[in-house]
Parts: structure tokens; sequence; C-alpha cells
């Protein structure tokens, strides 16, 4: 959870080893392309990977891959789990959830997401490389208003035609959805 008065993380303790984390935004989608290289191995990719995010500290070898999932599922990939409860105050269990379409990319859309950064927070993002954290390009990220092009963007590739919809609308979101589909 973030908090206002608490800073970011700058470090992980994992198995009684302090190790520094570079969680810069830019870090963690080179990290996501890393993971999305078809060209590596899975032992190479963490390897990269945490080149990138604790640069400069030695990691055993047979450590490597419980602290790269470590470092994923709690600070780059962290997902609240929300419960939900019934009439009793009961925790009601999980349905196994649908696989969720794809809305973005962060590679493909790039140039979309650099120009609503600039249009909501006049924030240059290669002006922030190093600087802008994971944790608050997530809230910014998340929180684009509504105007911006990359929400008008995610509209666009999630719109479904209503029983009213004139033909020539159906026609030019069809055409824009195929401008902005995204590969595979």
């Amino acid at each position: 959870m973030f908090k206002l008065n608490e800073p970011l993380t700058a470090s992980i303790e994992f198995e009684a080893v302090t190790y520094p984390l570079n969680l810069s935004f830019d870090n963690v989608l080179d990290v996501y392309e890393i993971l999305e290289d078809k060209t590596l191995n899975n032992f190479q990719k963490v390897d990269i990977a945490l080149e990138f995010l604790i640069s400069g500290k030695d990691v055993p070898f047979e450590k490597k891959a419980r602290l790269f999932q470590t470092i994923f599922s709690e600070y780059i990939q962290k997902e609240e789990i929300k419960e939900v409860y019934d009439l009793k105050g009961n925790v009601m269990p999980r349905r196994e959830s649908e696989p969720q379409e794809r809305l973005f990319s962060f590679a493909f859309d790039a140039e979309i997401i650099f120009v609503s950064f600039m249009q909501a927070y006049h924030m240059d993002l290669h002006e922030q490389i190093g600087h802008l954290s994971w944790k608050k390009f997530q809230m910014l990220f998340k929180h684009l208003p509504d105007d911006t092009k990359f929400k008008q963007v995610l509209e666009i590739r999630t719109w479904k035609p209503k029983k009213n919809t004139s033909t020539e609308e159906k026609q030019r979101m069809m055409e824009l959805q195929e401008i902005y589909e995204l590969p595979d």
C-alpha cells in the first residue's frame, strides 16, 4: 500500500541479505522487455533482469530465481487482493478469474503513453529516466485523465456496438479499432 508519510522501498531483505533496489520506471520497463525476449532462456532472463534491479550486488546462482520472483511479485506486479464478504461478514471463496484481454502494451503504445503523460502532467518521461519510481509511474499511469490520448485509445479498443448504434458509427469505430489494434 502506498503511504504519503513513508519513503518508497529502496532495498529488499532476502534470506538475511539486504539488496539495493533500482525500481525506476525505465528499469522495470526494461525488465518487461527482457521477459518477453524469445531469444533468451529463463536463466538468462532472470540474470539480466537482476542486473537492472539490483546492479552491483552479487547474488549466488541458487538464489537468483527466488530473489527475482520475490522482487517481481512484491514490487513490480503486485496485485491487491480484495476480500469479498457475505451478509454475515464471512469471507467468500474466490472464483478463478477469467484471463483478461490485453488492452495495451508499454512497448507498442510507448508514443501514446509518452504524449498522455505530457498532456496530463506536463511530464517528459525521457527526463524522468532513472528518477521516476515504478510505483509513482504506476499511480500516474493508472489515473491518467479520460481526455488523454491513451484513455481514448483504450476506449476505442474496448468499444462494443450497442443496439441503437448507427451503421456509420459502427464502421468508424471498426476502422479505429483496426488502426489501434495491438500486435500479437
